[in-house]
């Protein structure tokens, strides 16, 4: 798959090597008179056109997609943080064993059971609510960060990262379950809370499986 990506993202630069590897072959071991002149010249302005482009263009090409990857395997670092805070530390905050899920249904079921309108700790205002509402917005203006550098991305991590930005989390408002409602009258007020926890845990795995 590595060798793979790698030939993608470097066909020029392999199909000029060869080119330029045939274009030495013939310099070196031309015998025909006749056409030896003629292929010889064109093979010395294919391999000063092959130095020209490797110094001018490829090297600094290859500096810049080294920065840009770093760049962007930090915010790839920055993504799973804030998403793994979606899971683990709105249902269980300060937990230093997060229970570990099997599939998006396990997680929602926890995170329906839980009051995102109550505080996270007595001490601290902010609600589980605003808690993934600020997460939710930094995840958004990462992954939209992330998808202005397209070119530098693989075919999964565009992939992902596409199905990300249109993923219910990031779309819809959060509508949390209200509890203790009478049965008679919860119907009147919808919610999304357990279709929010399937959204953030399949965004959890998408991420999880960028950085593997």
């Amino acid at each position: 798959m590595k060798l793979m990506n790698y030939i993608k993202s470097n066909t020029i630069f392999i199909i000029l090597a060869f080119i330029t590897i045939l274009s030495l072959f013939y310099v070196f071991y031309c015998t025909t008179e006749c056409y030896c002149t003629i292929i010889k010249n064109v093979s010395y302005s294919i391999i000063a056109a092959a130095i020209f482009y490797v110094i001018i263009d490829y090297i600094p090409l290859v500096r810049k997609k080294k920065i840009m990857r770093t760049f962007i395997d930090m915010q790839f670092s920055k993504l799973y943080g804030h998403i793994n805070q979606c899971v683990n530390g709105i249902i269980s905050p300060f937990s230093f064993n997060p229970k570990t899920y099997k599939d998006k249904e396990d997680f929602a079921d926890d995170f329906y059971s839980v009051d995102l309108e109550e505080k996270i700790e007595k001490f601290i205002s902010n609600t589980r609510k605003s808690y993934l509402e600020s997460y939710r917005d930094q995840i958004n203006n990462i992954v939209e960060r992330l998808l202005d550098l397209h070119s530098y991305l693989s075919y999964k991590e565009l992939e992902n990262l596409t199905f990300i930005v249109k993923s219910e989390f990031l779309t819809q408002s959060i509508n949390p379950h209200i509890k203790g409602l009478p049965p008679e009258i919860i119907d009147t007020y919808p919610n999304n809370q357990r279709e929010i926890g399937e959204s953030i845990f399949e965004i959890y795995e998408l991420i999880k499986d960028i950085k593997q």
